[in-house]
């Protein structure tokens, strides 16, 4: 058996350990907004509305994961929509689709902590 650690396995950890304190409405907001609208959409809309620091919180958890795994080299919000719209649409492919993918793991998570304060 192999020691090398799975995606699932690296974005189930990285998502455990961002979960904390997150808001799962907030976390959900943002899959939907990437479906509908694209991540170049959903990265400026959440620049744009500063005011909603929850669903910003969520959105940098994402950044500090794509950066992780060397999907993108910044890390702010900010950062990852001047270097996506930068980029070839191949690493923004990549970017949506590891994205989306963390969000499942980070929506289950905030779900828990959500459940875990209202016992």
């Amino acid at each position: 058996m192999s020691t090398m650690t799975n995606l699932d396995i690296l974005r189930a950890k990285h998502a455990l350990n961002r979960a904390n304190n997150l808001d799962k409405k907030n976390v959900n907001k943002i899959p939907g907004l990437i479906m509908s609208n694209g991540l170049l959409s959903t990265l400026a809309y959440i620049i744009d509305k500063k005011s909603d620091s929850e669903t910003s919180k969520a959105m940098e958890a994402v950044i500090d994961y794509l950066k992780e795994r060397n999907v993108i080299s910044k890390n702010t919000v900010t950062g990852a929509l001047q270097e996506l719209t930068n980029g070839d649409s191949i690493k923004l492919q990549r970017a949506t689709f590891e994205a989306l993918q963390y969000l499942s793991y980070l929506k289950r998570f905030s779900e828990k902590k959500e459940i875990q304060k209202n016992t």
